[in-house]
């Protein structure tokens, strides 16, 4: 009877553990679409260099990212993925980013983009570079 009991014990310990790490994942999926818009006369890169982005003038790119996430996602919690150090306009300006304030930051920081939530853990987020951005950058040196 001492047997039966350990097993049933332990059946039962090993279903609420199964219980809880079927819990613990992530069956949401996060989608964020980044859009970046010169709109600018000059040409933008990046250091460091990020392949395939560099936006010719008045020009956009956009990517979507998809990856899993918890259940209701809010857009303060998502990285952005254009985390740069120096900005170049038409390689002879440069904006560099390094120890500066959030808001000087431009796209390093989700604050300085314009966000649209599109649904539950889908959203739109959109960086301009404009001329007053662009005040911002100093001769490369």
């Amino acid at each position: 009877m001492k047997q039966k009991i350990k097993w049933m014990l332990l059946l039962i310990f090993g279903i609420s553990i199964i219980a809880n790490f079927s819990a613990c994942r992530k069956d949401h999926a996060l989608t964020v679409e980044w859009v970046y818009i010169n709109e600018t006369d000059s040409s933008i890169s990046f250091f460091p260099p990020r392949i395939n982005f560099n936006l010719n003038p008045n020009s956009s790119y956009s990517e979507i990212e998809t990856t899993e996430a918890d259940q209701n996602v809010e857009i303060n919690d998502v990285g952005v993925p254009l985390n740069v150090d120096v900005i170049f306009y038409n390689n002879n300006l440069c904006d560099t980013l390094n120890g500066k304030s959030k808001l000087e930051l431009g796209p390093a920081y989700i604050e300085n983009y314009t966000v649209e939530k599109k649904g539950d853990n889908n959203f739109k987020c959109t960086f301009r570079f404009t001329d007053e951005t662009m005040k911002r950058a100093k001769i490369c040196k």
